[in-house]
């Protein structure tokens, strides 16, 4: 894990490094060594207890899951990503905004240790679990249509067959693509995986997401530009053969 350093208010350099999962941090200067130990709970509690305020004068800090990037505020709230997280109560402050991101609509993963929610979605896991079980049902059924399943540049790939099972050059479903060509080029591999981490990041949400977007980009274009969404413009109108959508607002 890299080293993070920063700069004390009254004093020298600052050297806060995380450990392990990002439950525990060490800090020190570079000449005297270690000069304090933070450790938290699998929920985010400090264990010692606290003498500082988390976000010392800027009132934003790093502590708890800062190896993933998610700020600590002087109330004692964590930035996860879409919501506030409050490490007292182990639960967000405020509903999923993604349909059966969790058991419930405020709950933190009950197994912390194996499990996370740093996006504030969707349970890592859970999400990744419903790509993989789609991905998998894609490729059967590939296969049951007469294609052929093959590692394509790190991207499992099917091709061919009876019924046509994708939309222009290709389809990803879940952590499978099923493309046009037998032999897809790089760039079009490279834009399907971004969107097999969308899938991955919001489980079979993404199936009712990446629709409204498409109805979105389609009303406002007209017909044929629905790839004209935001979800094809993260993965790169380019690589994905939608160079009709340049100069206009991802939907």
């Amino acid at each position: 894990t890299p080293a993070r350093w920063s700069a004390r208010p009254t004093g020298p350099e600052c050297w806060c490094r995380p450990i392990g999962n990002g439950s525990q941090t060490v800090s020190g200067t570079p000449i005297t060594g270690i000069d304090s130990w933070t450790d938290y709970t699998e929920y985010g509690t400090p264990r010692q207890p606290v003498t500082t305020t988390p976000g010392g004068i800027t009132g934003i800090g790093y502590g708890w899951l800062g190896t993933k990037q998610r700020a600590t505020l002087n109330s004692g709230l964590t930035l996860m990503g879409a919501r506030l997280y409050n490490p007292a109560t182990g639960a967000f402050s405020s509903t999923d905004p993604v349909y059966a991101g969790g058991p419930n609509s405020f709950g933190y993963p009950n197994d912390p240790i194996n499990n996370q929610d740093t996006n504030g979605e969707c349970w890592f896991v859970r999400c990744r679990t419903q790509s993989r079980w789609i991905g998998r049902a894609a490729a059967r059924v590939s296969r049951w249509n007469g294609g052929q399943c093959y590692n394509r540049y790190g991207m499992r790939t099917c091709s061919g067959g009876r019924i046509r099972l994708y939309r222009g050059t290709g389809t990803t479903y879940g952590t499978t693509f099923i493309s046009q060509s037998r032999r897809p080029r790089r760039t079009l591999i490279g834009h399907e995986k971004v969107h097999r981490r969308q899938w991955n990041r919001y489980g079979v949400t993404f199936a009712v997401r990446y629709g409204w977007h498409f109805y979105r980009a389609r009303r406002a274009y007209g017909r044929g530009y629905g790839g004209c969404n935001i979800y094809e413009h993260q993965a790169g109108w380019r690589a994905g053969g939608y160079t009709k959508c340049y100069g206009k607002r991802p939907r």
